[in-house]
């Protein structure tokens, strides 16, 4: 829909708020989904956080008829881990991550391969493995 971008930088600058960066791209020129990503500056964020998803909610993405969600710069992000046989990356990250100087929260490792599994339920982390054979390898 038209204006879109109008309503929600707008809606920030009436916050005080500082956009510092901003995406956007439609899935198609008419009738495709629109996605946009905002990032900004907006002081004593915290404790206006519920205020300011309740007002955005009720003053800009009702109007639009959006999906959205706030996401905080300070909230742990949920990462999960792809790996094959090779551990030197693997492992790196999951020393990083227990010794607290990778901010997130590891959530699962999946392999195609069952070499890994000891080392990484050694770090107390779920490990799966989705064995990869000629009939369900993509092309």
């Amino acid at each position: 829909k038209p204006g879109i971008v109008q309503a929600v930088s707008s809606f920030l600058y009436h916050q005080g708020a500082n956009i510092t960066a901003l995406d956007q791209y439609a899935t198609e020129a008419q009738g495709g989904r629109y996605f946009m990503r905002v990032e900004f500056e907006l002081d004593h964020l915290q404790s206006r956080k519920d205020a300011l998803i309740q007002t955005f909610a009720a003053n800009v993405a009702e109007r639009y008829g959006m999906q959205w969600r706030l996401a905080f710069v300070n909230d742990i992000k949920k990462v999960g881990i792809l790996v094959s046989k090779v551990d030197h990356a693997l492992l790196e990250l999951l020393w990083r991550h227990a010794r607290g100087s990778l901010p997130c929260e590891i959530t699962h490792v999946i392999s195609n391969h069952e070499d890994l599994r000891e080392a990484v339920e050694n770090f107390g982390i779920p490990f799966t493995v989705i064995k990869v054979t000629k009939d369900n390898k993509a092309e």
